[in-house]
């Protein structure tokens, strides 16, 4: 960010974030993780040794919550504020088009579809962002929540 002269509040990282920003970004990741199993039937989780393993559970949840907040911060603020930066600000859009194809490379898809699918939830992740004021604590936690709540239901058994 030094580098760049970007501070943090510019990626999102402002004061104002709420109580309200963490549950709604919950209950949203929560309801399309549970609208898309619905739609294409109980995802594959590879979280099988985390069944009833609290231990286990709360490692992996932790270790999700810090890979959603760094992808949020990488792939949404930090590329949506430096692509604003160099090309004013319908930049910004661009920047969550670009940040949204580095977030799908990043995951290694296995397949086109899969490819397409990642694309299409992180825009969803970068619509969230804009929509919260630029405050990344929304996005953060939808995307904490659409991750954990596979793992949840699978410490649930």
């Amino acid at each position: 960010l030094e580098l760049r002269g970007l501070g943090w509040a510019q990626i999102g990282l402002q004061g104002e974030s709420s109580l309200r920003d963490s549950a709604s970004g919950l209950l949203l990741g929560v309801l399309v993780a549970s609208v898309l199993a619905l739609a294409f039937g109980r995802s594959a989780s590879d979280f099988l040794l985390i069944s009833g393993n609290t231990r286990a559970l709360i490692a992996a949840l932790l270790l999700t919550l810090a890979l959603s907040a760094v992808s949020e911060m990488l792939f949404r603020a930090y590329v949506i504020a430096s692509a604003e930066r160099a090309w004013g600000r319908s930049g910004a859009y661009g920047g969550a088009f670009l940040g949204a194809a580095l977030s799908a490379i990043a995951m290694h898809p296995t397949t086109a579809v899969a490819a397409l699918a990642t694309f299409v939830i992180a825009l969803g992740y970068a619509a969230f962002f804009f929509a919260s004021g630029r405050r990344l604590l929304l996005p953060i936690t939808v995307h904490f929540a659409f991750d954990g709540y596979p793992i949840v239901l699978e410490y649930l058994g």
